[in-house]
């Protein structure tokens, strides 16, 4: 069993452990607290915190630990889609432009800006990288290219692609946590 695993069920059995669930997840909490840059930071840290909590009270099949990270992390984002909604409703609404906006302009910009900040995330993660390994990650994360389709076209073989791949993964998981 993972480590999440075992945490999830010393949760069920004792509510203090979630504390030890927050700490897992503070750089998660904080990165989308900072990006709703308009509302009061405690008040969005503590709604992001009730949808981890949530999160792991309505969580009732996992295996992994990929499952139930994999489940927290939509869950958060979910959370910071409705809390960016309902922060661009109210900016709009003070500002007085939300009146004649149309409510399909306001789906389509959330998407968009979803969109936006999960590219800027990955340009970072990508540019932390040089040569052969930066070419082969944007092969992998922009044109979503297969190991093969990669291999051929760098003449590399296909499993050297498929380790940068895995490689890959390893640490995009690993910048997600920071």
């Amino acid at each position: 069993m993972g480590e999440f695993v075992e945490l999830i069920n010393d949760i069920r059995k004792d509510k203090e452990e979630f504390y030890r669930l927050i700490d897992k997840f503070e750089p998660l909490i904080r990165k989308y607290t900072k990006k709703l840059y308009k509302d009061d930071k405690e008040d969005v840290r503590e709604e992001f915190l009730l949808a981890l909590w949530e999160s792991v009270q309505g969580m009732e099949y996992y295996k992994s630990d990929a499952e139930i990270v994999k489940y927290i992390n939509n869950a958060v984002w979910r959370k910071f889609l409705e809390l960016y909604r309902a922060s661009r409703k109210q900016h709009d609404l003070d500002s007085g432009e939300g009146a004649e906006e149309n409510p399909q302009n306001l789906i389509y910009e959330e998407k968009e800006y979803g969109k936006m900040l999960f590219r800027q995330d990955i340009e970072l993660f990508i540019n932390k990288f040089t040569g052969m390994k930066k070419t082969i990650f944007r092969l992998i994360m922009e044109e979503n290219l297969s190991d093969a389709e990669i291999a051929a076209r760098l003449h590399k073989s296909r499993q050297y692609i498929h380790r940068m791949r895995k490689y890959l993964y390893d640490e995009l998981r690993e910048y997600i946590k920071s």
